[in-house]
Formats: C-alpha cells, sequence, structure tokens
C-alpha cells in the first residue's frame, strides 16, 4: 500500500494531501470541495470505501472488494452524483459567482460515470463578434491546463414582447469541458479574471453535464416582467461522448 497514490481529485473533491494516513487497515484520504469534505476514501489490500458527505453527514457508502477505479464507478452508478445534496450545493455556489444558468438533470435521468472526474460538466458560452476576440487569451491557458475547449458559430433567436416573429442573430458558441471538481475555479476565472461571461441575461453562460447525447442541441428560455423579450433560443452542435 506504500506506493498507492490517490488521484488529485475525484468526483466534486480535491484531494486534502494533508489527510493522507495510514493505519493498520489501508490508507485513507479526504476530497474536499472549498474546503470541506465532500468524501473519504479508504483503500485496503482486498477492499476499497468510498464515504460521500454533505456537510459532515453521510450521503451514501459503498464497499467494494475492487481496485478504486473500479469501486469508483460502482459507487456512483449506485448513488449518483447529481442526485446528491453536496452537488446541489455546488450549483448553488457556481450560480452565485454570476451570470450562469445550469441544465440540470432530471433526478430519475441516469449519468454517465467518469474516472476520476466523475461527471464532465461543459460551460457553454454565447458570444457576439466582439466578445470572440476575449478567449484568444484564455484559449492559450486552457490547453497548458489541458482542458479541452471549441469555438463554434451558431444562432440565437429571440421574440420581443408582442411581437410574432423571431429575429435572428449569427452568435458563437466557446464550449470547455470540465471535471466538476475544477467547475467553480473556472467560472470564477471566466467572470473576474476573462471577463468573458457577460451580464446580460441573453448572453449567460449555460452549464450542463456531459451525456450520451452531448448536451441539449437547443435551449429555450422564457422571458419573465422584467425582460423585453418573450422567449429566446440558442443552438447547439452536439456529437457523441468519448470516455
Amino acid at each position: 500500500m506504500n506506493n498507492f497514490q490517490f488521484p488529485p481529485y475525484l468526483a466534486l473533491g480535491k484531494l486534502n494531501y494533508n489527510s493522507i494516513r495510514e493505519n493498520e487497515d489501508g490508507l485513507t484520504a479526504d476530497y474536499e470541495f472549498l474546503g470541506e469534505k465532500v468524501m473519504e476514501v479508504l483503500v485496503k489490500p482486498a477492499q476499497t470505501i468510498i464515504t460521500t458527505y454533505f456537510q459532515n453527514e453521510n450521503e451514501g457508502i459503498s464497499r467494494s472488494p475492487f481496485e478504486l477505479k473500479r469501486a469508483f464507478f460502482r459507487h456512483f452508478l449506485d448513488i449518483p452524483l447529481h442526485k446528491s445534496k453536496a452537488f446541489r450545493f455546488m450549483v448553488e455556489k457556481v450560480s452565485s459567482l454570476g451570470n450562469v444558468w445550469f441544465s440540470l438533470k432530471e433526478e430519475q435521468e441516469q449519468s454517465l460515470v467518469f474516472y476520476p472526474g466523475g461527471s464532465i460538466m461543459m460551460v457553454r458560452i454565447p458570444l457576439e463578434d466582439a466578445g470572440t476576440m476575449k478567449v484568444i487569451d484564455l484559449f492559450a491557458d486552457l490547453f497548458n491546463k489541458r482542458i479541452k475547449s471549441i469555438i463554434y458559430p451558431s444562432r440565437l433567436g429571440i421574440r420581443r414582447k408582442g411581437e410574432i416573429d423571431f429575429e435572428y442573430k449569427t452568435i458563437f458558441i466557446f464550449e470547455i469541458s470540465i471535471p466538476v471538481a475544477f467547475l467553480y475555479d473556472l467560472v470564477d476565472d471566466l467572470i473576474n479574471k476573462y471577463n468573458i461571461i457577460s451580464d446580460e441575461k441573453i448572453f449567460r453562460a449555460i452549464i450542463c453535464e456531459k451525456s450520451n447525447n452531448h448536451g441539449d442541441s437547443l435551449q429555450l428560455f422564457i422571458g419573465d416582467e422584467n425582460d423585453d423579450w418573450a422567449e429566446y433560443f440558442i443552438e447547439f452542435k452536439n456529437k457523441p461522448v468519448n470516455r
């Protein structure tokens, strides 16, 4: 067990290296989100025990005769990450950063499970022509961090209040795929460091989980009393997911 190395992140949490401890059973480590423990992993020679937490309360535990990777898949297939209170807390914290909106799965829907990320999140940022110039430096930073990103032309349709027809405009979608453990940091940088995400409601970032169909191909929004538009939609390109 002395040569075992915990991955630097698992699902929602980043490894707290100072938490790694050895006892007669094996090695244990804690994974944290914003300084709060969300997972504890105990690795024994013939067993892996994974416990997920929210605000110091046990949200689920699994015991598996497999190595960590297989035990991880089994745990999150039995206890889906997107149904956990810790995941919902993460959504609240990311949403509080600024003009972002989550397209979340229904409770009964199944998620793909990735290792060690758990869930891979897509951040889709609508941009007008001028906004595309802002992503040049960001592309280089993301590439250096081995974070996948693409940009492609798309279309936004908006129907003003009192109108029947939609207005259409060509936009660009800047799409970033990232393990859920790093989503908060990424969105914080996009808003406060790179100023990529607009304050305008129709250009808010849309965040969803990667799935078999990659994500919705069209997202429709209905306006409220504070909006001068009744509804708008944004089109996305989809492609199969490669694990």
